[in-house]
């Protein structure tokens, strides 16, 4: 901050603080100090610049910054968060398909995985949701939102003593399940914020 307050032009410093402010969560004042220092990394300065406007609900915007990324990096991180931005945007095709891509290249991922469940689910494809989210939910018995998911899912697949107890496990795991169901479940998707430094 010092740095910045007593230089004019430091592009580097700027860099610096915009990516402390986007591991901190605090998306405005990332996005204002990404762009001074926008040349430092372009490719990274990208993809949080993506983050930060999928994080601020500004789908369009975050489907542009990350298109750049996807053109020379298909990572998970860069795939998944395209793929929320997308699903955010109303595009539901779009999405399973990056979050497809992204389960491939990591599915030991329950985010990738997880945000998969959620599009088939938008998608009315609750079978294969449930298909996806069954064995993620096995390897992350005490994640609570894939109890949730997996509970919502098969109920809606007809499977109901198997909804209760996953929709009773993530309850136990703390979860307000019926606040969650007034929700959007477009909200539900987790993004990926790791930065690459």
């Amino acid at each position: 901050q010092m740095a910045v307050e007593g230089f004019r032009v430091f592009p580097e410093a700027h860099f610096q603080l915009g990516t402390l402010y986007f591991q901190l969560g605090d998306w405005s004042n990332a996005l204002i100090h990404l762009s001074r220092g926008a040349g430092e990394d372009s490719m990274e300065y990208e993809f949080m610049r993506g983050t930060c406007y999928v994080q601020q609900g500004k789908p369009v915007q975050a489907i542009q910054s990350l298109s750049h990324v996807l053109s020379s990096s298909r990572s998970l991180r860069v795939l998944n968060n395209i793929g929320v931005a997308y699903l955010r945007n109303g595009d539901i095709a779009q999405a399973l398909n990056a979050f497809m891509e992204a389960r491939n290249l990591a599915r030991s991922d329950s985010t990738a995985t997880m945000n998969l469940g959620i599009a088939w689910h938008l998608q009315g494809n609750d079978a294969a949701a449930a298909s996806a989210l069954e064995g993620v939910a096995k390897a992350h018995p005490k994640n609570g939102m894939l109890q949730f998911l997996l509970g919502l899912v098969l109920n809606r697949s007809g499977e109901g003593d198997r909804a209760a107890t996953a929709m009773t496990r993530a309850r136990d795991l703390g979860l307000d399940i019926d606040t969650l169901q007034l929700e959007d479940p477009k909200t539900w998707c987790l993004v990926h914020t790791a930065c690459q430094r």
